[in-house]
């Protein structure tokens, strides 16, 4: 993706002689924001919404600095509890956890979640979730839920 954008020497409200320019930035798609983690495991957790699809994509970045052990990303999929059960915060949905998702690693833009080598996640469709995100030594910029063989799909 390409971006223009300006740039100034004085703040938004500040007074003075202003000098500034354009420029181009040039990034891989759905790059301009990330969230990143160093050597020590750090965690994402969404806002709960409705699974629409039956696959899980992120777009992710590699380690940002040499010789740092391997960059990693996990996905674990949460639900709400069951109100009976008043003391857990969510629950993990079953096959869906930490533990079962596939390691990310490498700098990807579109690479699909898979749990044991699979990716379909269609027993989630329709059904309000949560995701945690586990990073170590990566960055995460987006991920968007999509049905498989469609173009449809939305980055969150």
């Amino acid at each position: 993706d390409t971006y223009n954008y300006g740039g100034g020497t004085l703040g938004q409200h500040q007074v003075g002689t202003r000098s500034g320019g354009v420029g181009v930035a040039i990034t891989k798609k759905n790059r301009f924001v990330e969230q990143v983690a160093g050597d020590f495991p750090g965690f994402l957790l969404t806002k709960e919404f409705i699974f629409e699809g039956d696959r899980l994509l992120v777009n992710t970045t590699g380690s940002l600095l040499p010789k740092r052990p391997s960059a990693e990303l996990r996905v674990e999929i949460l639900q709400k509890p069951i109100a009976s059960d008043a003391s857990a915060i969510e629950i993990v949905v079953p096959g869906s956890s930490l533990a079962n998702c596939d390691v990310i690693t490498g700098d990807r833009t579109d690479v699909e979640i898979t749990r044991n080598g699979c990716a379909d996640l269609s027993m989630l469709k329709g059904r309000p979730v949560y995701l945690r995100f586990q990073l170590r030594n990566k960055g995460l910029c987006a991920f968007r839920i999509a049905n498989s063989g469609s173009k449809d799909n939305r980055t969150k």
